[in-house]
C-alpha cells in the first residue's frame, strides 16, 4: 500500500522501474497486466486492492454483555407525578426540584425509566442535586450510570445509608467518593478499625483521595486519632495538612490544639474591655508543618498568620482565658479597628467546633455586614449558611421580624434559611409583599429588594399559605419598566409556589 501511494503522489515517470506490490494475491493480478501502461496499472492494483481490504476486513468481536440491572425495589411514580418531575427536569421552575425529589423519597417511589437520562444529565450540571437524585432513580438509574462517561457521578454514591455486608470489598474496589462514604459509615461504629483500614494504604493514596478519605474523621473524632493525624501533618499536600490541622484542632488535649492556643494567646489580649492583636514574632517551620500555609505575597505583614491561628481556637476559650460572655466579647471586637478580621475569624471557629452559645450572635452580625461590602472574605457565604444550621429556626425568624421585609438583612439572611418557614413569620412575609404593591399607587417601590428575596420566600412558604400567596396582586397600567419588571417577579414568584402545591397534590 505505502508503494502505491508514494507512486500516486510522485507520478508512475519518477519511479517507471518500480513495481507495484501489495504482498496480496492482488499482486497475481496486478502482474497480468501491460507493464507498458503504468498509470493504468497503477489504478487497477488500487482499486483491486480496496476492494480486496474490504471483503478481507474481519469483523470486531462482540461486545461482552453487561451484567443486566437488579430488580427494582421502588415501585414508579404515578403518570401525574412523572409528568410534573418531568417539567421540573427540564428547568421549568427547578428551583423546587429538590422538594419533589425529598417528596418521592419520603414516599418510597423512583422515577420511570423514560426519566432517567434526564434526570442523569441533571446531575452533571449540578452537583448539589445529586444526593437527592441517586434516592429516586432506581437500580436502573444506577446500572445506566456506568454506559457514559458523564454520567459517572452515579459510581460515587452508595445504595444505602448504613454499612454494607460488603463494605471492605467497596473500600478496597470502589471509587473514591463509595471508599470514602464507606468510611465515614465504618467510623461511626469502629473508628479504630477505620483508621487502620486507612493507614494501610495511606502512602500509595493520591492527594485528593488522602484528602477526602481524611474528611472521615469528623466522624467519630477522639483523641485515640491523634498519632495518625500527626503524622498527616508531615504529608507533601498542603490540602492534606491543613485538613489533619483542623481535626486536631477539634481534639481539645492534642498537642496541635495546645500549639494554636499557645499562638492565640500571645496574638490576642483584652484588658478593660479591649481587644489587641499583635504580630507573632517569629514565624518557624512548625507554622506551616501545623496547617498554616506561607502567607500571600500580597500580604505585607504578619496579619495573614494572625488570622489562621485564630480561625482555629475554640471561642469558648476566649469566654474562659477573659471571663466574659461571648456577648460582651463580640460587643468589644465590634469596637475593634479590624472588627471585620476578628469577627470573621471567630466565626469560622464557631463553626468549625460546632460552639451553638456564639452561633446566634455571629450569624446575627454577618446578617447585618455580608452584603455591605465589609466582609469580603470568599468563605462568609459559606460560613453563614453553616452558621445558620446552629440557629434555630425561632431565633432566625425572631430577629428578621425586628426589620422591614425588604431590608439587607432579610436579602442576606433568607437564602441561608433552607428550611419551611413558621406560618406567623410566613404571613407577615406576604403581608409586606402586599403593602409594598399598594403603595406602587402612590409611590414607586424599588423592586431589586423584594427580587432577592422572592424565590426563597416562594421555595420556604408553609402549605397553610399557599392560597394566600397565590392570590393576584394588583398592579397600576404603566410603561415604566420597574412596573413590568414587579409583574415579572411577581408571576414567577406565584407560579413557584402554585408548582409546591402540585408537588403535594400530585407526587401522593
Amino acid at each position: 500500500m505505502d508503494t502505491i501511494v508514494t507512486m500516486a503522489i510522485v507520478g508512475t515517470g519518477q519511479l517507471s522501474g518500480k513495481d507495484v506490490t501489495t504482498a496480496t494475491p492482488v499482486d497475481t493480478l496486478a502482474a497480468q497486466l501491460p507493464a507498458d501502461d503504468a498509470e493504468r496499472k497503477l489504478l487497477l492494483t488500487a482499486g483491486a486492492w480496496s476492494l480486496y481490504r474490504q471483503a478481507g476486513r474481519q469483523t470486531k468481536p462482540a461486545p461482552e454483555v453487561p451484567v443486566p440491572a437488579a430488580e427494582e425495589s421502588l415501585p414508579v411514580c404515578s403518570t401525574t407525578a412523572a409528568n410534573l418531575l418531568e417539567s421540573l427536569l427540564q428547568k421549568e421552575h427547578d428551583e423546587v426540584l429538590p422538594e419533589a425529589l425529598e417528596r418521592l423519597k419520603q414516599l418510597g417511589q423512583r422515577l420511570p425509566y423514560e426519566l432517567l437520562p434526564q434526570a442523569l444529565s441533571y446531575g452533571v450540571q449540578s452537583k448539589d442535586i445529586r444526593a437527592a437524585l441517586i434516592s429516586v432513580i432506581g437500580e436502573r438509574g444506577r446500572w445506566l450510570g456506568q454506559f457514559n462517561p458523564g454520567w459517572s457521578w452515579v459510581a460515587q454514591f452508595l445504595a444505602g445509608d448504613t454499612l454494607p455486608d460488603d463494605a471492605e470489598t467497596i473500600w478496597q474496589e470502589g471509587t473514591i467518593g463509595q471508599r470514602s462514604e464507606i468510611l465515614r459509615q465504618l467510623r461511626a461504629v469502629d473508628a479504630a478499625k477505620a483508621r487502620d483500614w486507612l493507614n494501610a494504604v495511606w502512602k500509595q493514596e493520591k492527594a485528593e483521595a488522602r484528602n477526602k478519605f481524611l474528611a472521615t474523621f469528623k466522624t467519630g473524632l477522639s483523641a485515640e486519632d491523634e498519632g495518625f493525624l500527626e503524622k498527616a501533618l508531615d504529608d507533601r499536600s498542603e490540602g492534606v495538612r491543613t485538613t489533619a490541622a483542623e481535626l486536631l484542632a477539634r481534639i481539645p488535649a492534642s498537642a496541635l490544639a495546645q500549639r494554636m492556643l499557645a499562638r492565640a494567646d500571645a496574638i490576642l489580649t483584652y484588658a478593660n474591655g479591649i481587644f489587641k492583636l499583635k504580630e507573632p514574632k517569629e514565624i518557624g517551620n512548625t507554622w506551616q508543618r501545623d496547617g498554616i500555609p506561607p502567607a500571600p505575597k500580597s500580604s505585607k505583614d504578619n496579619t495573614w498568620y494572625q488570622l489562621q491561628v485564630l480561625s482555629l481556637i475554640p471561642p469558648t476559650h476566649w469566654e474562659e482565658r477573659f471571663a466574659a460572655t461571648p456577648d460582651a466579647l463580640i460587643k468589644a471586637a465590634k469596637a475593634h479597628k479590624r472588627k471585620n478580621d476578628l469577627l470573621l475569624c471567630w466565626s469560622y471557629a464557631a463553626m468549625l467546633h460546632q460552639t451553638s452559645s456564639w452561633a446566634f450572635l455571629l450569624w446575627q452580625w454577618l446578617c447585618e455586614h455580608r452584603d455591605r461590602g465589609t466582609v469580603r472574605d470568599m468563605y462568609a457565604s459559606e460560613i453563614h449558611a453553616a452558621l445558620t444550621g446552629m440557629v434555630s429556626q425561632a431565633e432566625a425568624e425572631a430577629y428578621l421580624l425586628q426589620y422591614p421585609a425588604d431590608s439587607e438583612q432579610w436579602q442576606t439572611a433568607l437564602p441561608t434559611m433552607t428550611g419551611t418557614w413558621s406560618q406567623a413569620f410566613a404571613e407577615h412575609y406576604l403581608q409586606s409583599l402586599r403593602n409594598a404593591v399598594a403603595s406602587i399607587k402612590e409611590k414607586m417601590q424599588p423592586v431589586n429588594a423584594w427580587s432577592a428575596t422572592l424565590t426563597n420566600a416562594a421555595c420556604s412558604l408553609p402549605p397553610a399559605c399557599f392560597e394566600a400567596a397565590m392570590e393576584p396582586l394588583e398592579l397600576p397600567e404603566a410603561k415604566d419598566w420597574q412596573i413590568h419588571y414587579w409583574r415579572h417577579e411577581l408571576d414567577t414568584f406565584i407560579e413557584l409556589v402554585r408548582t409546591r402545591k402540585r408537588i403535594l397534590e400530585e407526587i401522593i
